[in-house]
């Protein structure tokens, strides 16, 4: 038998050991608040089904899901201790980690990666009947930015100017759109009633706001060409390309370039490493039963799963050491 052979016989012995073993009765369970979004979206569906799968498979770990204002609330929970765990913008936690947020303006440094997750899809979105149907018709018109209950940050504005720049860039006119924050809800009524031109949404796709549009009165997802892209890129480089597929969407035929920024399950520095190994383990062998709670969790891809942001925790970065010596 070889080395490598026998260490992977090892490793799946004491992995099964460690995976069989009964929590000792009136033995306490580690609280695990996975930090989530407002009500019923993303976010927050997603990390209460983590919660019962960590729960499920680790039978030390007490795991709920928390619902949230969205990724800056997050990132201040995870800091502070509110939260053990929390989903995350890649974006805004890697500015969180260097410089801090609005609420807490100091270097987030106890926020560690576990996981990146699955992007947080752009959708350029105008209704079906308008003639508005690539970026460069949005020159000087009225589009709204859809923010799911949490303030426009910095970062977020920083997204929207790179747009906006690229719509300028691409019309004739050269006039910037004229845009506005408004919640998840209000852009999908706004369009409905013609008081908005074309809407910016960004969510796990399918997303459910895009998903109500496109029932209600069918869309369009305007497309990002390698040129539009570039010219977003150079000035928001934490957007990379995304193909939203044909069929996403009610009426969508076609598959749709675009952009997006990558999600990311970030926890605490002083979780114990093993428990963090364990979650990270646990994440990936239960991706099937994540995505049948939401179908975003099947773009979870291990392959890329510690390209976090900021720093790794340690436990997660035992995780994929061994997955890269055992495959």
């Amino acid at each position: 038998m070889s080395g490598r052979a026998a260490w992977v016989m090892v490793a799946a012995a004491i992995t099964l050991h460690l995976g069989c073993q009964a929590r000792p009765p009136g033995a306490k369970r580690t609280q695990l608040r996975i930090a989530g979004g407002p009500t019923d979206a993303t976010f927050d569906v997603l990390a209460k089904a983590m919660a019962s799968a960590f729960a499920s498979h680790l039978p030390s770990v007490a795991a709920v899901g928390v619902a949230t204002g969205g990724t800056i609330d997050n990132i201040d929970a995870v800091e502070a201790g509110a939260a053990e765990c929390g989903l995350v913008s890649a974006d805004l936690v890697y500015n969180a980690f260097l410089r801090g947020t609005a609420k807490n303006p100091r270097p987030h440094r106890m926020l560690r990666g576990l996981a990146v997750l699955f992007p947080n899809t752009l959708h350029v979105v105008t209704r079906g009947d308008s003639p508005y149907t690539s970026l460069a018709h949005l020159s000087g018109k009225r589009v709204a930015v859809a923010v799911p209950g949490e303030r426009l940050s910095g970062s977020q504005d920083a997204r929207t100017h790179a747009i906006a720049a690229a719509i300028v860039a691409l019309s004739s006119s050269h006039l910037s759109p004229v845009t506005t924050k408004v919640g998840l809800n209000e852009a999908v009524e706004a369009l409905a009633t013609n008081r908005i031109d074309a809407a910016i949404f960004y969510g796990g796709h399918p997303f459910r706001p895009v998903s109500e549009a496109a029932q209600q009165y069918g869309i369009h997802i305007l497309e990002f060409d390698e040129s539009a892209g570039g010219l977003v890129k150079a000035k928001y480089p934490f957007l990379k390309p995304v193909v939203v597929a044909a069929g996403t969407y009610r009426g969508q035929e076609h598959d749709v370039r675009t952009l997006a920024v990558d999600n990311v399950l970030v926890c605490r520095a002083d979780l114990p490493a093993e428990l963090v190994y364990g979650l990270t383990r646990t994440l990936y062998e239960s991706l099937a039963q994540i995505a049948s709670v939401h179908a975003s969790a099947r773009q979870i891809n291990p392959e890329g799963g510690a390209s976090t942001p900021i720093p790794l925790h340690e436990g997660a970065s035992r995780y994929y050491r061994e997955r890269e010596l055992f495959r």
